[in-house]
């Protein structure tokens, strides 16, 4: 397995930050990029303004399991920060690929701060570039996300999140599973500021299923709901 984690003590303080691009693969063993203790069942948790992302990601990042799980959790800090989004993908020439094979996926990103100078980085789930999230698990959930611009979805649930649910700023992502595994996606977004969504795509998105059912739900009475 490879772990990717910080915060391990629980402190509510620890960023995964990845600048230049990663290439991670495992040979059926599990990927997991979170934070909360040693095995990562917890959340990465930004701290400072300038760290204030659970999870940042840029560059070329390569996430292949090859059947093993592959997860991410991602926590902003509660405050009012330039960029707070639980997990973020800013840069337009970055690539995401995330492929578990036969494995499962599940992406948790939660913002719990309000952004005043650029209200769309406070989004639970940011992604901009070309992002492509895979799995050909043959049944049950094969893809689960949780994208969480307010707290809601938190065990002790939250309102101080300002930002949108899930917002791709630009470019092209790509959810798909390719072997009978279903996709599910949670959205919300925050009712404390107008017009943040569940769900904003400025970009090209794509949701497919080879079979398997796909619900994409916004759970927060936001200005539209869903936002396309």
């Amino acid at each position: 397995d490879l772990l990717l984690l910080s915060d391990t003590n629980g402190n509510a303080g620890g960023q995964v930050r990845i600048s230049n691009g990663i290439n991670a693969s495992t040979s059926g063993g599990a990927i997991t990029v979170a934070g909360g203790n040693l095995t990562g069942t917890g959340y990465a948790v930004g701290t400072t303004t300038s760290t204030a992302e659970g999870i940042r990601m840029e560059g070329d990042l390569d996430f292949n399991s090859a059947g093993g799980n592959i997860t991410f959790r991602g926590k902003s800090r509660d405050a009012t920060s330039a960029q707070s989004a639980g997990i973020g993908i800013y840069n337009s020439g970055s690539a995401l690929d995330i492929n578990s094979g036969t494995g499962e996926i599940t992406i948790v990103a939660v913002s719990q701060a309000s952004n005043t100078s650029n209200h769309n980085y406070d989004a639970g789930l940011y992604l901009h570039g070309t992002n492509k999230i895979t799995s050909a698990k043959t049944s049950g959930t094969a893809i689960t996300i949780v994208a969480d611009g307010m707290g809601t979805s938190l065990s002790t649930p939250t309102t101080a999140g300002q930002g949108d649910g899930f917002l791709i700023a630009g470019g092209t992502t790509t959810i798909q599973t390719t072997a009978g595994g279903a996709i599910d996606i949670d959205t919300y977004g925050t009712t404390q500021e107008v017009g943040q969504q569940n769900i904003e795509p400025f970009g090209v998105l794509n949701i497919l299923s080879s079979s398997g059912a796909i619900s994409v739900d916004g759970l927060t009475n936001t200005t539209d709901g869903i936002y396309i």
